[in-house]
């Protein structure tokens, strides 16, 4: 299920306009690494959003960046749209990068790594 979202996001990314050079798409049932700093930004990260705001938050294929995007409001940009601006940012540290969480649900498996 899970992987399924990631997939069906980046498609939607892809035809909200050109998906980003930088998109990382995670095999199936691949368990990604996320360093302890990166899941300390995300548990940053749910406290911004709450529970009814759009955000999405993004990282890195090794694990080691990150970057979040959300809205104050409860009515802004798309989710798409968010997630192709974050994947954008996240890619300028050199690496691919990938939706780890929509809104607060995290969309892939993964291993909290030191």
């Amino acid at each position: 299920m899970k992987l399924s979202v990631v997939f069906a996001c980046a498609l939607a990314l892809g035809m909200a306009g050109c998906a980003p050079a930088n998109l990382y798409t995670p095999a199936p049932g691949q368990k990604m690494p996320i360093a302890a700093t990166t899941y300390q930004g995300f548990k940053e990260y749910q406290t911004l959003i709450g529970s009814t705001h759009s955000g999405v938050f993004v990282v890195s294929e090794d694990g080691r960046y990150y970057d979040s995007y959300w809205c104050d409001d409860t009515r802004c940009m798309d989710d798409n749209s968010i997630a192709h601006k974050a994947i954008e940012e996240c890619g300028k540290y050199g690496s691919k990068c990938y939706v780890f969480a929509s809104r607060n649900s995290i969309q892939v498996d993964y291993e909290v790594v030191p």
